[in-house]
């Protein structure tokens, strides 16, 4: 079985917040971000969230208990998914 590239796993953390609708004031518990993933991936997407949040892509709520998108890099965002991501345009065009 072949890994997923850091690139692929950042898209596919990425894309579950945004289908969530974790943009701004609607955070959720980085625990819920990560709950639907293995436990030996967890520790790695929590490191690509914090990733996120120093790159200016994310923010932290709650004394870092919760986490959510930045509503205004949703362009830098989407582009990124545009190149990382298996999702197709009309899909994007949606969700943005």
């Amino acid at each position: 079985m072949d890994e997923l590239s850091q690139e692929k796993k950042k898209a596919a953390l990425i894309e579950g917040m945004v289908r969530r609708k974790q943009w701004s004031m609607k955070y959720k518990n980085v625990e819920d971000t990560v709950s639907k993933l293995p436990n030996r991936e967890k520790k790695q997407a929590l490191k690509i969230l914090e990733e996120l949040v120093q790159d200016g892509w994310a923010e932290y709520h709650k004394n870092e208990e919760c986490i959510s998108l930045k509503s205004n890099k949703r362009k830098d965002i989407r582009e990124f998914l545009k190149e990382h991501s298996d999702m197709e345009d009309w899909m994007l065009d949606s969700l943005f």
